[in-house]
């Protein structure tokens, strides 16, 4: 048991003594006193007690005493964590000759300042009212402010602490500058995630009671959790923009760099060669702008690299609000002082912070290798960064500055050395917990769209608790989310009774009746699967897969016959379409053709065959009961590690009632898995 249990559960001799074994390691600070004055406080109260004398105010000292230990238990962590970490140490010796109040903290080192503030001790009531009173008053908050209010973050993020938390809330919640507040309302709400000891529910109730006060504040919260998922899957996009799109648009792009500079490309290509190439590039920027749209941080591959500059040596400078005029750009300042392409992109390109100071770090780095002509495009606007906003007043938007402020905390800790070895709020993002900590203090409308959002993403582990959270359990739209919660878990015969129900009051709900076609092909029910991928097709004509679903249903259902000549039509019209021609193939051999079969699969790239084990497998069963022996071909997983004979026997005991049409049994299927 922890000692914050303990002393929660009220056992404070055994707290006391807890907690003087991490005290000893910290003599240089004044735990020992606090411990020794608490102890003799609580042997006082003992001793009153136990002579029979009655303090009317015992209550009150005892709920004080607990108040103490529990501030104390926090220095102590924040001293074992922080205070003591190797990267924060050094700095610690000038922190604690610091006074520490906002105002002072406003005109002192903004590193110290930054580091005072990351390591401070519990907060009291006093402390937030400060700061509130600081950041309301101001007429024009300074960078400083802004830099204080993401240590004041990190530090909330790393040790839970109402207070702390509080005035972050109350920042959102009064101070008019809107940059300001949503930086605020992100710090405040990934600070509640962090910690979720039950313990600390009734703290976590009455911050979240202050921050979600407003109607604008309960859509926050939706916008922001879909905005912490997209940050997580920033490698991920860089990868996809590394391997695929920037090499395109840099095979096509008008101009290349070479060891002697950026120089445009030889005009040989032909007017119709020329457009093409020009097209290429911009389907392939087009792709980027739409990833960018829909919330992707296109930018973490390519800035990543550049947060090696000594700029980015001193913390705070990661959370410093984008300034030309900032003491360290001095040297850029005086050589692109003149750039209008610089100043268009800073205000207009959809960059967080520390990547704005990148992008002119690097520029200036490279603008001397540019050709006229190059540069003469970039001053007139005809070059820039995808993504570039038509509409200056988009950066004003809440949604977009805290998407900006997330992506600028997430290069901190994944790039920075310090924020490396801080306790991450991307790390575990796709538990929901801004989500579910917020579930008691949002509407009904705002529980519809987590629901859709859960469902669509296929994050359904967290829908259970959105489910419960619906003020009223006879909502009709219960009824649809339940059935998909219970379609995840393999409920399939409740799945189906309440997508029945919903489709009573919504008739043709698509997701529904998909819904009902997956419960019935996973029961095995293949009629009925085949009955509602059939009414799915009708409804949705152009839609592949409700087709591909319907015949495979049919085949399972033993009709695989009947339903050959439609997948032979679907194959002649999309021939490239490896999904239709498979499907084509495995009827067949259902149908006891296993030459036509075969010639279907024949005809595959053999790059898709020995990738794609599905149809590998097909392959194999057509080339096997064709010719009798196996094919001398081999499957290759990307990764080059070849599926296990586990794997090939679990994949092929599903296609057991379609190998005994030819007589292939456990024998068999045994020998066959092992043989390739």
């Amino acid at each position: 048991m922890s000692t914050v249990h303990q002393i929660y559960n009220g056992e404070i001799a055994d707290a006391i003594e807890a907690m003087m074994v991490p005290i000893a390691k910290h003599q240089d600070e004044d735990f020992v006193e606090r411990i020794g004055a608490l102890r003799t406080e609580f042997g006082l109260m003992r001793q009153y007690f136990t002579h029979g004398i009655n303090d009317p105010r015992r209550g009150e000292l005892f709920r004080t005493l607990k108040g103490k230990m529990l501030n104390l238990d926090y220095d102590v962590q924040v001293c074992d964590s922080l205070r003591n970490a190797p990267m924060i140490k050094p700095w610690m010796k000038r922190v604690r000759e610091m006074d520490t109040s906002i105002d002072s903290l406003l005109e002192a080192d903004r590193d110290y300042a930054f580091y005072a503030v990351l390591t401070s001790y519990h907060w009291r009531k006093e402390d937030t009212d400060d700061w509130v009173r600081n950041y309301t008053s101001c007429p024009t908050l300074t960078a400083s402010h802004y830099i204080l209010l993401s240590a004041l973050t990190l530090s909330a993020l790393e040790h839970f602490s109402k207070y702390k938390a509080l005035c972050l809330a109350r920042i959102y919640n009064e101070v008019k500058d809107e940059t300001m507040r949503q930086h605020a309302f992100v710090g405040c709400l990934l600070s509640l995630t962090m910690d979720r000891d039950a313990i600390y529910n009734k703290k976590r109730d009455e911050v979240l009671r202050e921050l979600l006060a407003t109607d604008e504040a309960k859509k926050a919260v939706v916008e922001l959790q879909m905005q912490l998922i997209k940050c997580m899957q920033a490698d991920g996009d860089a990868t996809k923009i590394n391997e695929t799109l920037i090499p395109e648009i840099m095979k096509n792009q008008p101009f290349i760099i070479t060891r002697n500079g950026i120089v445009e490309r030889d005009e040989a290509d032909s007017d119709d060669e020329a457009d093409r190439k020009i097209d290429e590039m911009e389907r392939n920027l087009q792709k980027m702008q739409k990833m960018q749209q829909q919330g992707s941080d296109i930018f973490f591959g390519g800035f990543k690299q550049m947060k090696r500059y000594p700029f980015f040596n001193k913390v705070s400078n990661w959370f410093t609000p984008f300034d030309i005029a900032h003491p360290d750009l001095k040297e850029v300042r005086e050589k692109l002082k003149d750039s209008k392409f610089m100043e268009r992109v800073v205000k207009l390109g959809p960059f967080c912070d520390s990547d704005k100071y990148s992008f002119v770090l690097a520029l200036n780095d490279v603008i001397g290798q540019f050709s006229e002509k190059v540069r003469t495009l970039m001053e007139e606007g005809e070059l820039g960064p995808v993504g570039m906003h038509s509409n200056p007043d988009e950066v004003n938007e809440p949604a977009y500055i805290r998407r900006q402020y997330l992506q600028d905390l997430y290069r901190f800790y994944s790039i920075n050395p310090l924020g490396k070895t801080l306790t991450s709020p991307f790390k575990d993002a796709e538990d929901f917990e801004a989500w579910l900590i917020a579930l008691g203090f949002i509407d009904t409308a705002q529980l519809k769209e987590m629901g859709k959002y859960l469902i669509k993403k296929r994050y359904l582990h967290a829908l259970e608790d959105v489910i419960n959270c619906y003020p009223d359990q006879d909502e009709v739209e219960l009824d649809f989310l339940s059935g998909e919660l219970l379609l995840n878990e393999g409920v399939y015969g409740e799945a189906v009774d309440y997508y029945n129900s919903y489709l009573q009051e919504h008739p043709n709900h698509q997701p529904s009746l998909r819904g009902m076609a997956k419960a019935y092909y996973s029961s095995g029910d293949y009629a009925k699967a085949s009955f509602y991928y059939d009414a799915l097709r009708t409804l949705q004509p152009d839609r592949i897969s409700y087709a591909l679903n319907y015949c495979m249903a049919m085949v399972k259902d033993g009709q695989a016959a009947e339903v050959v000549n439609e997948l032979y039509r679907l194959n002649f019209e999309k021939p490239d379409n490896h999904a239709i021609s498979n499907t084509l193939g495995w009827a067949l051999l259902y149908a006891e053709k296993p030459d036509r079969a075969l010639a279907i699969y024949e005809k595959m790239p053999e790059e898709v065959v020995t990738h794609d084990l599905s149809i590998y497998l097909n392959y194999v069963y057509a080339y096997f009961v064709t010719k009798f022996r196996l094919p001398n071909l081999q499957f290759a997983k990307d990764d080059g590690v070849a599926p296990s004979c586990q794997t090939l026997l679990e994949e092929m005991r599903q296609d057991e009632a379609m190998l005994r049409i030819y007589g292939i049994g456990e024998a068999e299927i045994t020998i066959v898995a092992h043989s390739l």
